[in-house]
């Protein structure tokens, strides 16, 4: 495995060629916006890059990173050993919908999930690529679901995902009692045209009522 180390702002990152991270990732982690006195679940972590971008922005609390493949969680231990970060960044490789945290554990749940259903979007060739893009491995109704167990009441669920899924979003956080309270269209730096991302917050137990926001940004 060919690591590379990415440093964000004083925090080495390891990730390869398998296992890297995409603008939208770092969007995400911008949007959530961890409170100092969050204690963060990431969901589909990856090579955990949107809590660690939280942590080089200055959050200083603890954050736990799930994801299913090994190879993911491997580079999240080597990035918490690197930078001596054991304490408070928790990489756990496990089934999303076998995890066994108490319920309502956590304060802030972000989740960059697969934007695809099975059998759609471009084939990408190994299977880490297609277990991060395609629902094969989980779907969005269960992301929603250990979401609503694993969050306290008050608490915020933070998704990025593909503009045509946003009916699906908006319908599974509030199927699990999950408001959605703030959207923001991300589009193209370079040209005028429909959105290529979302970002979507939702809270758990929360009135209704969403605010939209529009930003640009490349891909």
């Amino acid at each position: 495995m060919d690591i590379i180390y990415n440093d964000f702002y004083g925090i080495e990152m390891a990730t390869t060629k398998e296992y890297g991270f995409g603008g939208d990732a770092l969007l995400l982690a911008e949007f959530a916006k961890p409170k100092y006195s969050d204690r963060v679940l990431d969901l589909c972590t990856g090579c955990g890059v949107v809590p660690i971008m939280m942590m080089a922005a200055g959050f200083k609390g603890s954050a736990t990173a799930v994801d299913i493949q090994p190879g993911a969680i491997e580079l999240c231990e080597l990035t918490a050993k690197k930078n001596s970060i054991e304490e408070r960044f928790f990489p756990v490789c496990a089934d999303l919908n076998k995890l066994d945290f108490p319920a309502e554990s956590f304060s802030l749940i972000t989740v960059n999930p697969p934007y695809f259903v099975s059998g759609a979007g471009k084939e990408n060739g190994t299977e880490a690529r297609d277990l991060a893009r395609r629902e094969s491995g989980c779907t969005l109704a269960q992301v929603a679901a250990v979401s609503a167990r694993l969050l306290k009441y008050g608490g915020r669920l933070c998704m990025c995902h593909r503009p045509e899924r946003l009916a699906d979003v908006i319908f599974e956080m509030r199927k699990n009692k999950i408001e959605p309270k703030r959207l923001t269209f991300v589009n193209n730096a370079t040209e005028s045209r429909e959105p290529w991302l979302i970002l979507v917050e939702g809270k758990k137990g929360g009135h209704s009522g969403l605010k939209i926001n529009y930003i640009q940004n490349g891909r």
